[in-house]
């Protein structure tokens, strides 16, 4: 769980990293967007994400755009993050216990199934999906070139796979994309993956979270445009944006849900997000009903 706190920052300088000279900026008091995770065993105490300004309105942060910031913080519970501070060595002893135990259990799979592919240079996290998904497209198509299409999930969703493929016309259509489009969806500026990136209010249809389906095609082309394309906060809303410019066949498919349990039906063929607890249930029910969120 992360916990979120804010701090108070004073605009001091912003010096151009090719200037010759600094522009001082009015120093009234700007509030910071941070977030302090206080799971034990995780990276991290303080993740600096971005800078708000007196209009509620956030300012793109770079590390080389603004050097000379000063905080004054806010901490509401001084003695637990003392406590988290202190017992450092043991949280890092922590984690690398459950890389070493993630390790060897990925060993297991890949020896028996053969059926994971390893993206080498790229930290795993929320954050990175994008970037680790476009090199993922590249080295699909040269691995595995004989494909039609490509289902982006997560580890949250219950995919009924059964129920999905045969919505697909085989071989993929051109540009076709399918997923649960939400129009108008706004643009996160906080939280653990807020887009610093992108200007407007709100996207041009988003992906639902639970999965997309791309065809090849249009795989082939964010692999080839995968050195020119920056993120933009999650996996969704990343895809929303650079498949926009293109004439694209929009398949809106009401049965890739996430989020709302009141909206999982008999259709629903992709439901997220769930728990380690919720998956195994979601299993047992579509093993005994063909439902995935619960049984009549």
């Amino acid at each position: 769980m992360l916990y979120y706190f804010q701090s108070i920052c004073s605009y001091v300088r912003l010096s151009h990293p090719n200037a010759s000279h600094f522009s001082t900026f009015n120093s009234a008091l700007k509030r910071c967007n941070l977030i302090w995770n206080k799971i034990f065993g995780d990276d991290g105490i303080v993740i600096f994400r971005s800078l708000v300004n007196e209009k509620g309105k956030f300012i793109p942060f770079k590390s080389d755009s603004c050097p000379l910031v000063s905080f004054l913080y806010q901490v509401p519970d001084l003695y637990e993050l003392r406590n988290v501070i202190n017992t450092r060595s043991t949280q890092n002893k922590c984690h690398i216990n459950k890389n070493e135990n993630i390790a060897s259990k990925l060993v297991e799979e890949v020896e028996d199934f053969d059926d994971i592919i390893f993206i080498p240079d790229i930290h795993e996290s929320t954050e990175n999906f994008p970037q680790l998904s476009l090199a993922f497209f590249e080295r699909i198509i040269n691995d595995i070139p004989d494909f039609d299409y490509i289902l982006l999930t997560n580890d949250e969703t219950f995919i009924a796979t059964d129920q999905v493929i045969p919505k697909v016309q085989m071989p993929s259509e051109f540009t076709t994309w399918r997923s649960n489009f939400a129009q108008f969806s706004s643009v996160s500026r906080y939280g653990v993956t807020p887009d610093l990136q992108y200007i407007a209010d709100s996207y041009p249809l988003r992906p639902s979270e639970s999965g997309s389906i791309l065809s090849k095609e249009l795989v082939h082309t964010l692999a080839r445009l995968r050195g020119e394309l920056i993120s933009f906060g999650e996996m969704s809303a990343s895809l929303s944006v650079w498949l926009a410019p293109f004439n694209l066949e929009y398949k809106d498919d009401q049965d890739f849900i996430y989020g709302n349990q009141s909206d999982c039906s008999s259709s629903t063929s992709a439901y997220g997000p769930l728990n380690p607890e919720s998956m195994i249930q979601a299993w047992k029910n579509y093993l005994e009903c063909d439902q995935i969120c619960s049984c009549p």
